[in-house]
């Protein structure tokens, strides 16, 4: 029997055919048990997986049923497999039987390659284990989104790919690993070492990652969802290309000039328009006499008060 958890939950019988898990019930049971396989799991943890913090009544005669149906899927009509005790339940998993233990012996041997530099053992062991992840862990199980455990795998695959893509550098062996490395870097931007390593990459090879060849991570997006600036890719002018347009001088807009023939029209700036004949009602005669405070305060010579 094998148990895989690196991706959707799934079981595999010794004949190499998939154990059909009927309903969703029925799988959140076997995550539950598989989150920590050499240990009892309590009741009360079960029952969070499959119902939350707040089971129904009928909690424990339903938990009955999907161990029975759960006991027919794997084949264990003995109860050998999966055993009810006093205070939880136990699934016996065999050595090499649970893909997450793989995974992690095998993150454990490329960890301990790396530290003695031996880098093709460390680039092997890596991909190997890389090799076994299909996805988010328990990916099908929404009730463990977030759970330590899965937070656990996935810190260990980024270290595992930091593992390899230091493997491959040591070795020369640089063929894929910009844009490789430019998608892990948009997907973990906080990763202070998958920086380093891609900034290794480029200058040895001299190539370049583009901002538009990796599609943002949801919490990119997220952090730049304020911004209304499209990704666009400049292009190189060409030898008829034309020069720039100059921007219009600061004023407040464009004006067609008083008096201008059809024949020519030209905009011009508000700013340098003509200005237009003063009507006859805003003639100097007829404006606002200047106060006496202004004649004694601020005719020509004397020094503006500040009030």
């Amino acid at each position: 029997m094998r148990f895989a958890v690196l991706g959707a939950v799934t079981a595999v019988g010794d004949d190499g055919e998939a154990v059909v898990l009927r309903g969703a019930k029925s799988r959140a049971l076997l995550a539950a048990l598989l989150l920590d396989p050499h240990s009892t799991v309590p009741l009360v943890s079960v029952m969070a997986v499959l119902w939350g913090e707040e089971p129904p009544p009928t909690a424990t005669a339903s938990l009955h049923n999907h161990l029975a149906r759960l006991r027919s899927a794997l084949r264990d009509s003995d109860g050998t497999r999966l055993r009810t005790m006093s205070h939880g339940l136990h699934l016996r998993v065999e050595e090499g039987e649970a893909d997450r233990e793989v995974f992690e012996d095998l993150v454990r041997q490329a960890q301990e390659a790396r530290g003695r530099g031996d880098w093709e053992a460390a680039e092997r062991d890596a991909g190997a284990a890389l090799a076994l992840w299909r996805g988010a862990p328990f990916a099908d199980v929404p009730a463990l989104a977030g759970h330590p455990v899965v937070t656990y795998l996935q810190e260990q695959r980024v270290e595992t790919l930091e593992c390899r893509f230091e493997a491959l550098l040591r070795l020369d062996r640089l063929d894929g690993l910009a844009a490789e490395l430019g998608a892990l870097v948009e997907e973990h931007p906080f990763r202070e070492t998958l920086h380093r390593q891609l900034m290794l990459v480029l200058g040895r090879t001299g190539a370049r990652v583009s901002p538009c060849t990796s599609r943002p991570s949801s919490a990119t997006r997220s952090r730049t969802a304020g911004s209304t600036s499209t990704c666009t890719e400049p292009r190189p002018a060409g030898p008829r290309s034309r020069p720039p347009t100059p921007s219009p001088p600061s004023c407040t807009g464009w004006v067609w000039p008083p008096g201008a023939s059809p024949a020519t029209w030209r905009p011009v700036p508000r700013c340098c328009a003509p200005r237009s004949p003063r009507p006859a009602h805003c003639s100097s005669s007829t404006t606002r006499p200047r106060s006496a405070r202004y004649d004694r305060c601020c005719r020509p010579g004397r020094a503006v008060p500040s009030w």
